[in-house]
């Protein structure tokens, strides 16, 4: 009776194998499908145009027409450093949230 357990245990090996081989194939088209998803989300995003009133000035452009005494105190009070960190911190939030799929 060892032949019977020897043929059960090979058609238990080639089910598992041929089980394996269509998950792993529907996992590889699941991450396909999301990859191209996320791809075409990501190519809008890159279409889209900045608004013209938000590249007509920058913040270098709009402390650079300041008074020498207003430019000392922005310069000391480190306003730029601050806005900078502000701008990291937001960009980090957004970054969080795309990540997490819009988990607010």
């Amino acid at each position: 009776m060892d032949w019977l357990t020897d043929i059960k245990n090979w058609l238990i090996s080639i089910i598992q194998q041929v089980w394996d081989a269509i998950s792993g194939f529907y996992h590889d088209l699941s991450l396909k499908i999301v990859k191209g998803f996320l791809d075409a989300i990501a190519e809008l995003a890159k279409n889209i145009p900045v608004p013209q009133w938000m590249s007509d000035y920058s913040l270098g452009h709009l402390f650079g027409q300041l008074s020498p005494t207003l430019g000392y105190f922005v310069d000391r009070l480190g306003i730029g450093a601050g806005l900078a960190l502000l701008g990291l911190g937001y960009t980090f939030r957004v970054t969080r949230k795309l990540l997490t799929a819009f988990q607010w």
